[in-house]
């Protein structure tokens, strides 16, 4: 809802998200923290990307990917990834954004969300076009195991 709040401007959508982030936040001070620890950072971390608090977003998106990680949730960090790449390149953190990207598609991968893999894979390209850099710890493009290829993206725009 956040997102759809950052697109519209729209107050509906911002309360949404609010009473969401009110109810994982009720089960995570429960006793649930195994299971909504990481939500309500992926949540709190959209909320204050919304709110243009940029500092705090980036450290709960972080807090996100490690709670993810430590609680074993490899889709929840996958995605926590993902959220942080887009969120990082729309403030134009380049090189920073890149990274989330490259661990998101790991994450994916692990998870065996092949479609997704996919579709991230030509996301990356498609946005980091151009660069010089080389983008090492790619799994499984272009094969059905899980080595690691070379990918070179050029023509950053």
């Amino acid at each position: 809802s956040f997102k759809i709040y950052r697109e519209t401007r729209e107050e509906l959508w911002a309360q949404r998200a609010r009473n969401s982030r009110e109810r994982i936040q009720s089960w995570n001070e429960q006793g649930s923290k195994w299971n909504f620890e990481h939500k309500l950072k992926l949540i709190e971390a959209e909320e204050a990307y919304s709110n243009g608090d940029f500092r705090s977003a980036h450290d709960l998106y972080n807090k996100a990917v490690l709670s993810a990680k430590q609680h074993k949730f490899i889709i929840d960090e996958a995605l926590a990834n993902e959220l942080a790449a887009k969120f990082h390149l729309a403030i134009g953190n380049n090189s920073i954004s890149l990274e989330y990207f490259i661990e998101a598609h790991e994450k994916y991968y692990e998870w065996n969300a092949f479609a997704k893999v996919k579709s991230l894979y030509a996301s990356i390209q498609e946005k980091f076009r151009g660069t010089s850099t080389i983008v090492e710890r790619i799994p499984g493009m272009g094969s059905t195991s899980a080595e690691t290829e070379t990918v070179a993206f050029s023509n950053f725009e």
